[in-house]
């Protein structure tokens, strides 16, 4: 029987007691779904059409046995086995289907997108959208995070679905994507890099808004290059002044050092 670790409690307004909706679990949502399972999180669904290709081996922890199963029957089991929780306290549910404007979706605190296609992406928040609207009365604080990822460039959103002016926003952003398609399979397409990156800095949008330290009525945005650098980040750049060298303390060197600007 596993037991519970001591560093889940390190973890402050734990991730851990959030429900999350994965959607999607290619490439994109690995190693935010590690992330997920490492930090103790108690309930998550996963949803997934597809089946596990030789192409996933490069950019994924699916395995070689795992070729012609189910992608959420064996992301499931592989979470499932990397939580640091007693088996009594997880409860994971895997769904080999796709999601479509006429799917019934769950309540849960966070619905995360991963899917390919453009289309795929507004059939799904359809599908969240009526769930949403459905359970007008329901005090849960609902975000969506949708990550978009093609080789080492990623974009993520974060919505707070609470907020009417949010979700109309979010969607004149999915006008401008319907129709994409991805032109290889995402074998070809993700780097190993670039899926920790973006689970990393996914988990910080996810800890900000149970924080509450980001404002819940618009949209955040992240673009970034995993392998060059952030282009935009969510919050504000800090600047970093060195002390400038003076004779005083350094009577060989009379020169200033710059500012250094972070961002």
């Amino acid at each position: 029987m596993r037991t519970i670790t001591a560093h889940t409690s390190l973890v402050p307004y734990s991730i851990g007691d959030n429900s999350f909706t994965l959607i999607g679990l290619g490439h994109i949502m690995q190693g935010l779904g590690l992330i997920l399972s490492k930090y103790g999180t108690k309930y998550m669904l996963m949803f997934d059409f597809d089946n596990v290709e030789s192409s996933n081996m490069s950019a994924s922890f699916y395995n070689p046995n795992d070729i012609n199963h189910s992608k959420s029957y064996e992301f499931n089991r592989f979470l499932y086995d990397q939580s640091p929780l007693d088996v009594d306290l997880i409860y994971y549910a895997s769904y080999h289907r796709r999601i479509n404007e006429d799917s019934d979706l769950p309540q849960t605190n966070f619905y995360i997108i991963g899917v390919d296609s453009g289309d795929d992406r507004i059939e799904v928040f359809k599908s969240i959208k009526q769930t949403i609207e459905k359970n007008k009365e329901s005090e849960y604080n609902q975000f969506l995070i949708d990550l978009r990822v093609d080789f080492n460039f990623y974009e993520i959103y974060g919505v707070p679905l609470n907020s009417k002016e949010a979700i109309e926003e979010y969607e004149i952003n999915l006008e401008t994507i319907k129709g994409a398609k991805p032109d290889k399979p995402c074998g070809e397409r993700h780097l190993i890099n670039t899926v920790f990156d973006v689970g990393s800095i996914a988990t910080r949008l996810i800890l900000s808004y149970i924080r509450e330290e980001i404002p819940n009525d618009n949209i955040n945005f992240i673009r970034g290059d995993s392998i060059n650098r952030i282009e935009n980040w969510l919050f504000k750049p800090r600047s970093f002044k060195r002390e400038e060298t003076t004779p005083e303390n350094n009577d060989n060197d009379t020169s200033t050092t710059p500012e250094i600007q972070q961002s």
